[in-house]
């Protein structure tokens, strides 16, 4: 498929519309098109449309001579539609409310609570995820299984301490899943509700999911199994799917930094790899420059992986940082999992773990080790070659490895498909 007809068949990128906005005239289409697009929606207007009918029927062939005049006829026909179009209504307008609805003013408000000069910019554009997370429904399968994961860990780390099992018990009740700006947002909802008391109903729930398979370099597919979530993979795509249709309308334009268009980006790409149907139809409807006539068409693949250069950047970007964290855990077996058929075996990557601190005593992994700084690549068409480096504290920037990125094979996979070539000193 030809580059030229894969853009034709997708929305522009989310960089590339950061200002666009759907005209009143299409959004009215929009929204009088959700009201047959469900089984439930189309029966009730055809409903309407026979009941119309029935009564017209009655009324000609009952009743006196006299009743059957032109207006006594139009007024019982509309009667079916006098009781059932205010339900349509109804139906219209809720159909999409949910907490997410109560709470999107407000996450517009902690946004600018957030400074993004005080802080690094990967840090706020992770916190702007925080953000949004907090106003979406809670996903409770994949929260109750952070939960089970975060207390087993703490049990064995208590253990570890030889804590006994009462006291183990006792302080598992304040083990919970991560909660990240959880004071922040509390303090911020409770002024917020000062001057916006209806929004009382919205419960606000910070989590981190989004922002925990970014910060964890995760695909969907380890996600779902780090978590033993194979049962509820559809309940995890469906909140990604929220999650990316919240981030890409509901973060203001002044807060819309690089690295928050590449997090919205990733995510996007994440979730059409693994079903596209979730966003492709959401991105024509709501793509202002597609004609009001336009049919709505959802391809019957994805598009390929590597279409979207920002979005597959940043998931070479995640592949790589998470060697890094590896790397500075010194789990070597793990390391050897995910190149040993590259030929780079955990035996292969402990050799070069073990020359690496006889040098240095740790590997950075915060911001900076992340930056593009960090990160050095050459495109070329069917493969990229990428060399990613190691923060060591001297600063000396003389210890990483570089990598091949099969384009072709990573649009097969849906996923950034990594070959390691070399590890080690880069002198």
């Amino acid at each position: 498929m030809s580059s030229a007809a894969t853009t034709a068949q997708y929305p522009p990128a989310l960089h590339g519309a950061d200002d666009a906005r759907p005209s009143l005239t299409r959004l009215a289409a929009v929204e009088l098109r959700k009201m047959a697009d469900t089984r439930a929606g189309l029966w009730l207007q055809i409903s309407v449309a026979l009941l119309t009918v029935l009564v017209v029927v009655i009324t000609c062939v009952t009743g006196h001579a006299q009743d059957h005049s032109l207006r006594h006829i139009f007024d019982n026909a509309i009667q079916p539609a006098a009781v059932l179009l205010p339900i349509v209504g109804t139906l219209l307008v809720t159909s999409e409310w949910s907490q997410r609805t109560t709470l999107s003013t407000f996450a517009l408000a902690a946004v600018d609570v957030l400074d993004p000069a005080a802080e690094d910019p990967a840090t706020f554009a992770l916190d702007v995820v925080s953000v949004i997370e907090s106003t979406l429904e809670d996903p409770r399968q994949i929260l109750a299984a952070q939960l089970n994961k975060a207390r087993g860990e703490a049990v064995a780390a208590m253990k570890a301490e030889g804590i006994e099992y009462d006291e183990r018990i006792e302080l598992l009740d304040d083990v919970t899943y991560p909660r990240p700006l959880d004071e922040l947002l509390g303090h911020t909802f409770e002024v917020y509700l000062q001057s916006n008391p209806w929004a009382a109903d919205g419960q606000l729930s910070p989590k981190s999911v989004v922002r925990e398979m970014w910060e964890r370099a995760f695909t969907f597919r380890e996600y779902v199994s780090v978590y033993g979530l194979t049962r509820s993979e559809g309940a995890v795509l469906r909140y990604l799917s929220d999650a990316f249709k919240a981030l890409r309308s509901g973060v203001p334009a002044a807060a819309r930094t690089e690295d928050v268009t590449d997090i919205v980006e990733w995510l996007g790409e994440l979730v059409r790899q693994v079903d596209s149907s979730l966003l492709d139809e959401w991105e024509q409807l709501t793509s202002p420059d597609q004609p009001l006539n336009a049919p709505v068409t959802v391809p019957a693949r994805p598009r390929p992986l590597t279409g979207n250069e920002r979005a597959f950047t940043a998931m070479v970007r995640n592949a790589l940082f998470r060697r890094v964290e590896l790397f500075a855990r010194r789990r070597w077996h793990d390391l050897g999992e995910l190149d040993g058929a590259a030929g780079w075996t955990s035996e292969r990557w402990e050799e070069v773990v073990h020359d690496y601190f006889a040098e240095h005593d740790d590997v950075g992994t915060g911001a900076d080790a992340r930056g593009p700084a960090m990160l050095i690549i050459d495109r070329q068409p069917d493969m990229w070659r990428v060399r990613q480096i190691l923060d060591d504290p001297a600063g000396d920037h003389d210890w990483g490895f570089d990598v091949e990125v099969d384009l072709e094979a990573s649009d097969e996979e849906g996923a950034a498909v990594i070959r390691v070539v070399d590890a080690g000193r880069m002198d």
